[in-house]
């Protein structure tokens, strides 16, 4: 395009020049119809830029759509569920609290190597995904390792206690090898409050103070960010109380589009559509 108008302009001039010339020899009719031809030339080779503008326009419009940055929105849900009711994986419980962060990706291409953290400010004991696929991986985020004995002096004898992570305040690791050109994903968290500790923790329990199953313990992070400890078999309505909501989201990390590598560091307030719509369904239904 650019070497058609280029074309078109230097043609232009050359016949402007010679009708200059045929009109100062007093050749009329040749000198108008050379004239006419270098206007027409001149008019194309505009169309032509005008078009090669519009072009270009376009392409750095769809660059731009490509590099896109992900969007992220989070809503919160105070629903009451049927208890083993699974969502995004997680067997739910009515101790559970839902809060779902909602990742987008409204570029013309693929976001890949996503590699984020999401961190609520309530305590979170499980996590999922509506992808449910391979290519995603959820899981605790700088959850120590812990091993527990129970030791008894007399005979020192030692006795292992099992124990898994029952919740964190660490937030939850989310991976994902490719999310396409506009698409989005859900990442599903059942926030949780921990029961306050028996008066009697020893009082019943054979295993030196420790609960057989039921029992928590907190490993308190100089963050401030703790995270709890308890019995695989734990009953939930032993260990938890009632269900917090979440009021923010904190998600950092890094992700690809194209060769770009890009650094998410976003703070976000939870929705809750309904609550928010009460107020009026009640002014509706009250007429």
């Amino acid at each position: 395009m650019d070497i058609a108008y280029e074309a078109c302009a230097i043609t232009g001039i050359v016949l402007g020049l010679l009708a200059g010339a045929l009109f100062s020899t007093n050749h009329r009719d040749a000198a108008l119809w050379v004239t006419y031809t270098a206007i027409i030339l001149a008019i194309t080779g505009g169309f032509i830029y005008w078009q090669d503008c519009l072009w270009d326009a376009d392409l750095v419009g769809a660059a731009k759509e490509g590099r896109q940055p992900l969007r992220f929105f989070s809503t919160t849900s105070h629903a009451d569920r049927p208890t083993g009711e699974t969502i995004a994986g997680i067997p739910w419980h009515p101790a559970y609290r839902e809060c779902r962060t909602v990742i987008v990706n409204d570029a013309g291409i693929a976001a890949t190597n996503i590699d984020l953290t999401i961190r609520a400010d309530q305590l979170v004991t499980a996590a999922g995904d509506t992808a449910n696929s391979a290519g995603t991986w959820l899981g605790f985020h700088d959850m120590p390792s812990v091993s527990l004995e129970s030791v008894n002096p007399n005979t020192g004898k030692r006795t292992a206690i099992p124990a898994t992570p029952l919740a964190s305040a660490r937030g939850i690791r989310f991976t994902c090898q490719s999310l396409l050109a506009k698409s989005r994903i859900e990442v599903v968290l059942a926030s949780v409050a921990m029961r306050p500790p028996s008066a009697e923790p020893y009082k019943g329990h054979p295993i030196q103070g420790v609960y057989e199953k039921d029992y928590w313990l907190c490993f308190n992070q100089n963050d401030g960010k703790h995270v709890y400890f308890g019995g695989p078999n734990s009953q939930i309505d032993s260990v938890f109380s009632t269900p917090p909501t979440v009021s923010k989201i904190e998600i950092a990390g890094t992700y690809r589009l194209g060769d770009d590598q890009v650094t998410v560091s976003e703070t976000i307030a939870p929705i809750d559509f309904v609550r928010d719509a009460m107020p009026e369904l009640k002014r509706v239904a009250n007429g």
